[in-house]
């Protein structure tokens, strides 16, 4: 997996910020091979509540995460799925 620990780490609070607590975050992608270079930053985002991340509030959740990444990570392409 080519994400610094640093990355991981900002990843997971600003998943658990926008979506709260018991949110799973999967990466997927180029990203997940060692062998490859570059690329985006493909994230599934798995709420614990369902519900909570539908309709507007749930876009209003993911415009939150993917600002809270670009301020830690800086702005590089990052592709959000939230199921």
């Amino acid at each position: 997996m080519r994400l610094s620990t640093d990355q991981i780490h900002a990843i997971r609070q600003a998943a658990i910020f926008a979506f709260g607590q018991g949110t799973s975050v999967w990466l997927f992608g180029s990203r997940v091979d060692d062998a490859k270079k570059g690329g985006d930053i493909d994230l599934l985002v798995c709420p614990q509540s369902h519900t909570a991340a539908e309709g507007e509030q749930g876009f209003m959740q993911k415009i939150k995460m993917l600002t809270l990444l670009e301020r830690h990570l800086g702005e590089r392409k990052v592709d959000l799925v939230v199921e």
